[in-house]
């Protein structure tokens, strides 16, 4: 265990937080566990085939239709995320084309459906609810886990300072400090493992979270991010919130402040579920902005 092993009990959950702020809605929520999956399957070669040849083709397609008033600049990004997108296709159809890889896709299609549903693998045929609901916490993180979602063993306070001691720099820290550093990494995990139990990996159960508990559910996605999925939440949004305040666009800055708030805390949900509600929390904080703008316009056109 390395030195930042206080913050990365699970570094898997990290890169798809990471590739899920990055890069477009469609690519940044499954670039994770695409990255993953390819490292530990026997899919990983054909999948690494197709992801070369998907990278070269988006990347040459991207750059060739950036706008020209854009400039070298807006090709370069334009390639970029044409690259990106390329490898994801790529990556999808070498794993189409392996027995491991068939599996994957099928479970990342269960996924989707699970985050846009609520529904539970299993559990109606149990008769315990299309979304689990009859199910204790565990049982449904079990259902979860066995079409790919992720939850680390749990973690005594004992594992996660001895694994701090071992680290070359955390271990030369003040032992308050590391008491302190592991017990945010126990609360980290145990959030990690919540997010399952308690159905925050969909749409409604996020939204059903949220409206019984804001408080705990918004606490529970932000310790399960960690630091590095908050930090990359703020980070790769702040260019686009930055232009917005620049701009004077209160619109598209409420907006932009909006959806960054929601993938701080509901980073969880896979991507078809975190596409649609995410575009819904960026529609919903730009409304104050607009009525402002019709109170002013009315008032305008009554002086």
């Amino acid at each position: 265990m390395n030195d930042y092993s206080y913050d990365f009990v699970s570094v898997d959950s990290q890169i798809d937080e990471l590739e899920k702020l990055a890069i477009g809605r469609a690519v940044r929520a499954t670039a994770g566990r695409i990255a993953q999956r390819v490292a530990q399957s026997s899919a990983k070669r054909g999948a690494g085939i197709g992801a070369g040849i998907g990278a070269v083709g988006g990347g040459a397609l991207g750059a060739a239709s950036a706008d020209p008033q854009e400039g070298t600049a807006g090709r370069i990004g334009a390639g970029i995320s044409g690259a990106l997108s390329g490898a994801m296709l790529g990556a999808g159809g070498g794993l189409a084309a392996t027995k491991a890889g068939r599996k994957w896709v099928g479970n990342q299609a269960k996924a989707q459906v699970h985050g846009l549903t609520g529904w539970v693998p299993g559990a109606r045929k149990a008769g315990k609810g299309f979304t689990g609901s009859g199910m204790t916490g565990r049982e449904k993180r079990k259902a979860l886990e066995a079409i790919g979602f992720e939850a680390p063993e749990r973690l005594s306070h004992g594992q996660a300072l001895g694994q701090i001691r071992q680290g070359r720099i955390m271990g030369k820290l003040p032992q308050g400090m590391q008491q302190q550093l592991a017990d945010l990494s126990v609360a980290r995990n145990r959030a990690q493992r919540e997010q399952l139990e308690k159905g925050l990996t969909s749409v409604p159960g996020f939204l059903k979270g949220m409206a019984k508990n804001p408080g705990a559910t918004a606490k529970t996605g932000l310790l399960a991010a960690g630091g590095l999925g908050t930090a990359a939440t703020v980070g790769f949004s702040a260019p686009e919130i930055y232009s917005a305040a620049k701009d004077r666009d209160p619109k598209r800055l409420g907006g932009a402040l909006a959806e960054t708030a929601f993938y701080g805390v509901g980073g969880g949900i896979p991507m078809l579920g975190s596409m649609a509600l995410g575009s819904g929390v960026r529609r919903l904080g730009s409304l104050p902005a607009e009525a402002y703008e019709k109170v002013r316009a009315g008032s305008g056109g009554a002086a």
